[in-house]
């Protein structure tokens, strides 16, 4: 919501960081709900379709994500990786030192 490469004043990082907190814990819905209450009239059918859609998306990919089988197949896959980084670092060899250049 608010720019990362330019600093954009304190009232829009406020905003940006309550429009995230509200973001993560109401999803969508909670932003279309806080539009509303300021008297902006953006919702129509098509928009509450569409942000239901999109918490329960959400939703589902988190209790997904939540599964022990998704965490166990993580932690293999990160060990995976680890193992073939260091197998490839042992045969590369010491690529920099202090003074090396």
């Amino acid at each position: 919501i608010a720019p990362g490469s330019e600093f954009s004043g304190t009232p829009t990082l406020e905003l940006s960081s309550y429009l995230a907190v509200l973001s993560f814990n109401d999803g969508a819905t909670g932003v279309l709900r806080t539009l509303e209450g300021a008297g902006v009239r953006v919702v129509g059918r098509h928009t509450v379709l569409a942000v239901k859609k999109k918490d329960t998306r959400r939703i589902n990919i988190m209790e997904y994500r939540q599964r022990a089988s998704f965490r166990r197949r993580r932690y293999i896959l990160k060990k995976a990786r680890k193992r073939i980084q260091h197998k490839e670092a042992t045969k590369e060899g010491l690529t920099y030192g202090a003074g090396q250049f």
